[in-house]
């Protein structure tokens, strides 16, 4: 839900070994050692008050397997009285609570440090107490446990530890997951793989992608675990493509991230298996299916004086946005490259704040150096995109062609672009398209062009004083053609680019800097 976290301190990391995020991760690993207290209502008090008081340590009830709901919220939020008066958890409660066929425990829990525990009955948006049968608690810290970026913020705790935001879902989504718990840990010695996110990646100019391949083993055991596992990871053929051996050190429920290997996956759906190959005392639980998609790049025609416009079409809040266009392709997810973006290293740098909430559109022409592989990242700090409360958002990215982004993305996403000039080829040719880059260039410069059809290829570059310092006769050839130049031994300057396809030559600039 949008605009409705106030003040929240998240200065601590997540107390478990998977990367800290702005919200606690779905099979994320609860970290334990949280203790609930009811809310003891002041003496006068004049609701109706009904729920158990009591101190409730979370680990324990884990332990008896009974799932955990936590409703952490903010008496400010008007989000989360909706939610809290519209009965979907009193109902839950009696369905399904402690002592129930799925027996729940189910806490609705203050999480605003800033806010006075006394908020719970006389808060500006009414009394949080009255009627309510689970417990209500206040709680200074649990914000930071769990990272919280909203309110509100409803999860549940599997028995097994695992994490899931369910958000403000219904009866029967809460009844769903939690059929779908795993119980406490049983066996001395389990290694469990938990399942893995799919992997998306983009590339520029290439069919295929090395992926690595990083897999989370949760200590599934009653005790600790401390010794070497192997691991392998195959394809979709059974073969194996990747191997290795790790030391686990594990308390129980604990969890730990090992990098298997590399794999390379191909342009489209791949599908790959991870494994633990030790034998353990549960074998079920060692496999785990990985997704990785891979994209291309989309081609977007350059006009010849090399400007493009970012426009963007956007909800009330725009200072949660921020986009930036860089050149290169990205070595990471949205969110880390996000985070290597600034004005110095972008193209095109949109920081989060440098719009005000209210504007609606932005658009702005910025200009591109070089041809070849760019990408965008898009940001939002809130984590729901551009379009919250409205029927349609997007980004364009204009030049002498367009391409438009969706505007629900989420939190962020990238789109990788390869910039080609409109210009200079002869469509007589049979070559349909061609890029330099990157351009300037220090040590290397790849040229790539798309052929239509067979035909007699060849690349030449000249220097100022028209002296050929480079020739290659690529001879009879079909499709892309990708040749990296070396330029390393050439002095800096201004070179032309010559490529010839069936006798028709098309002449592109480039620049070599030391």
């Amino acid at each position: 839900m949008k605009k409705v976290l106030q003040t929240v301190a998240v200065a601590f990391g997540l107390m478990f070994a998977t990367s800290a995020q702005a919200q606690l991760p779905d099979n994320g690993i609860y970290p334990g050692g949280l203790i609930i207290d009811s809310y003891q209502p002041s003496s006068g008090y004049a609701g109706n008050h009904i729920y158990n008081m009591g101190a409730w340590n979370i680990d324990s009830i884990l332990d008896s397997g009974t799932p955990v709901i936590l409703d952490l919220f903010a008496t400010w939020c008007s989000p989360c009285w909706s939610y809290h008066q519209g009965g979907t958890l009193e109902n839950l409660y009696d369905s399904q609570g402690w002592g129930g066929p799925n027996n729940v425990a189910i806490f609705a829990v203050e999480s605003d440090p800033s806010t006075a525990a006394s908020q719970l009955e006389n808060s500006s948006l009414g009394d949080w107490i009255n009627n309510t049968k689970y417990p209500m608690a206040n709680h200074n810290t649990i914000a930071a446990m769990f990272n919280l970026a909203y309110y509100p913020t409803i999860v549940m705790i599997c028995p097994d530890r695992t994490v899931t935001e369910m958000g403000q879902t219904t009866e029967t989504g809460f009844t769903t997951a939690i059929n779908n718990c795993a119980a406490p840990a049983t066996n001395a010695n389990d290694p469990k793989l938990l399942s893995t996110s799919p992997i998306n990646v983009v590339v520029c100019n290439q069919s295929s992608a090395d992926v690595d391949i990083v897999v989370t083993v949760q200590n599934y055991s009653t005790a600790t675990i401390n010794g070497s596992y192997d691991f392998e990871i195959t394809d979709a053929s059974n073969n194996i493509v990747a191997t290795t051996t790790v030391t686990l050190n594990l308390t129980p429920y604990n969890v730990q991230d090992v990098t298997i290997g590399t794999v390379t996956a191909n342009m489209g759906a791949n599908t790959f298996t991870a494994r633990i190959t030790t034998p353990n005392d549960d074998l079920t639980n060692d496999s785990q299916t990985i997704s990785v998609s891979v994209s291309g790049a989309e081609d977007l025609m350059i006009t010849p004086d090399m400007n493009v416009r970012i426009e963007l079409n956007m909800d009330a809040y725009a200072s949660e946005v921020g986009v930036a266009l860089r050149e290169g392709i990205p070595a990471g997810d949205a969110a880390s490259e996000w985070a290597a973006a600034n004005s110095g290293n972008s193209i095109a740098y949109i920081a989060q704040g440098s719009m005000s909430n209210g504007t609606s559109s932005f658009g702005q022409d910025y200009t591109i150096n070089n041809y070849g592989c760019h990408f965008l990242v898009t940001y939002d700090s809130f984590g729901d995109g551009i379009t919250y409360q409205y029927s349609s958002g997007n980004l364009k990215l204009i030049s002498h062609t367009t391409s438009t982004v969706p505007g629900g993305w989420g939190d962020g996403l990238i789109k990788a672009y390869n910039f080609k000039s409109t210009v200079g080829i002869d469509e007589n040719s049979g070559m349909s398209s061609l890029s330099i880059y990157p351009n300037p260039a220090v040590n290397f410069t790849n040229v790539v062009l798309n052929l239509t059809q067979e035909a007699n290829v060849s690349i030449s570059v000249v220097n100022t004083l028209g002296q050929t310092v480079y020739i290659n006769q690529l001879g009879n050839v079909n499709g892309t053609q990708n040749v990296q130049i070396n330029t390393v031994d050439l002095e800096e300057g201004i070179y032309l680019v010559n490529v010839t396809v069936n006798g028709n030559t098309t002449t592109q600039r480039i620049s070599i800097i030391k």
